[in-house]
């Protein structure tokens, strides 16, 4: 696999991974994460016609949110759902079609942005593998 990014669309609003629950004694994932995460996984093996990656990848995800009618101007959301537990969401979709697991993602760049006019609710994101190291090394 080249180094080069491969690119998927969701067409979806993005969605927050919500805490396990816990009911008689057993863990369960909420319905609207399991849900996504079903959406997510469909929606990205119609996409990802390559094998799986091995060893570690690179991922850039962009989480492009509704826009509500009281925010009439700026770009970044800087309100809950915490970026961490979108990313969660989509990392967990993508086992077993884009990597093996989402442990092998050592690189990782997010954002989570208002929609403007002009564009619809959507998340997209980049994968590559990191076959060579990275030039920065921590001191």
């Amino acid at each position: 696999m080249c180094n080069e990014p491969v690119s998927l669309y969701f067409e979806v609003p993005p969605v927050a991974k919500q805490r396990a629950r816990v009911a008689r004694g057993r863990a369960y994932t909420p319905k609207k994460t399991s849900d996504f995460e079903a959406n997510i996984k469909r929606l990205a093996m119609h996409q990802w016609n390559r094998p799986v990656l091995l060893g570690p990848v690179k991922a850039s995800i962009y989480f492009i949110l509704p826009r509500p009618k009281s925010r009439k101007t700026g770009v970044w959301v800087s309100v809950r759902p915490d970026l961490d537990n979108y990313i969660k969401s989509v990392l967990d979709a993508l086992n077993g079609i884009t990597w093996e697991d989402d442990a092998q993602v050592c690189m990782l760049h997010a954002e989570k942005q208002y929609a403007d006019s002009m564009t619809s609710p959507r998340i997209v994101v980049m994968v590559s593998s990191l076959t060579t190291p990275s030039m920065a090394t921590p001191s």
